[in-house]
């Protein structure tokens, strides 16, 4: 059980370890199997208790686990409200360095690093400034099943590159990573069960859900019976009239939104009307169909579709290849400030 696929389990250093706190196991002694007391991460990894021979109290003298062929004695530790883990230590100096185990499904093995549950991607991104220090990790509990470790005060922590973040759950599948220099954040993502860092979609999507304060906010249909001279009733036959992009910016929120603000509805929302062609554009911005922005050669132009407002900086118009996307055309003169305007936007965002 030492090697996995011809490949050895543990690193020299970690063979070193096991070698040195080691212990023979003792004629005068029976070293019975029992089930682990976190079968919930320890799956059927079995603990062995050190009985005496003939001793009918079954009283245990220590308890071990097996690791590379090896008896090593293994520590219980209790973490309040969050069951038990399990660390190996030296028997002749148990006050000294403890070393954290799991159970691989085969066989007892020291922790990994990086939490499985971190994303390769993520954990590129993590830099020194994001770890918590001062982590006494025999005072963590067992990983739970986001691989989250909880200590007394109901924190929570990722273990990567043998330290630690902080996560805190802020919002539905939505966690903050905490660090001591608050800005700028992090907001992570648990997708496959495994933690990555949000994207651009995924933020957009919460905003358009929540809004940027957090609080869960009315649906399209709840905010439009609420305006005036329309009900229930009118409300929901008014948005069944559209197809609406499930996320995005031009969604039937925005929709009920603008009426909400202005009266009537937007310009841009004719183009989801039902039975209405996709490639219909408008008579307004038929003139700019096919765009010559003045970009280089080896770039094609673009299909402007209704135009559905402007800004300080330039205009926007629905892709009239596809409603999905906006097109901005900005009236800088020179593409380098336009990229420029661009770059600063998209941060500010």
């Amino acid at each position: 059980m030492s090697v996995h696929n011809r490949h050895s389990v543990f690193t020299r250093e970690q063979e070193n370890i096991i070698n040195t706190i080691r212990v023979e196991q003792d004629r005068n002694f029976n070293y019975i199997p029992y089930v682990n007391n976190n079968s919930q991460y320890y799956g059927s990894g079995k603990i062995y208790r050190a009985e005496k021979v003939g001793d009918d109290s079954h009283y245990s003298w220590g308890r071990y686990i097996e690791m590379n062929g090896e008896i090593v004695p293994v520590k219980e530790v209790v973490s309040p409200g969050r069951g038990v883990h399990y660390e190996v230590y030296n028997s002749n100096y148990p006050d000294k360095e403890h070393h954290l185990v799991s159970w691989d499904g085969r066989r007892w093995v020291f922790e990994r690093p990086t939490s499985v549950h971190v994303s390769s991607s993520l954990e590129t991104q993590i830099t020194s400034d994001m770890f918590t220090h001062n982590i006494d990790v025999t005072h963590l509990s067992s990983p739970d099943k986001n691989g989250l470790r909880w200590d007394e005060n109901n924190n929570s922590y990722l273990n990567v590159k043998n330290q630690f973040i902080r996560v805190k759950k802020v919002g539905n599948n939505r966690f903050l990573l905490i660090k001591t220099v608050h800005d700028p954040k992090m907001v992570l993502r648990l997708k496959n069960n495994q933690f990555y860092k949000e994207n651009l979609t995924e933020r957009l999507d919460n905003i358009l859900k929540v809004g940027l304060s957090g609080k869960e906010r009315k649906t399209a249909l709840n905010l439009l019976k609420d305006v005036d001279g329309y009900t229930e009733s009118s409300a929901r036959e008014l948005l069944s009239e559209y197809n609406f992009n499930k996320s995005g910016v031009l969604s039937d929120y925005s929709f009920a939104l603008e009426i909400k603000s202005t009266g009537k509805p937007t310009l841009w929302s004719k183009i989801f009307k039902k039975n209405k062609p996709l490639n219909n554009i408008s008579s307004q911005s038929q003139p700019a169909g096919r765009a010559k922005l003045n970009l280089p050669n080896n770039k094609a132009g673009f299909n402007l579709g209704d135009k559905i407002g402007e800004g300080v900086f330039g205009e926007i118009f629905v892709d009239a290849d596809d409603n999905r996307y906006l097109i901005k055309l900005y009236k800088s003169p020179s593409h380098l400030v336009a990229e420029k305007i661009a770059k600063h936007e998209t941060e500010m965002f």
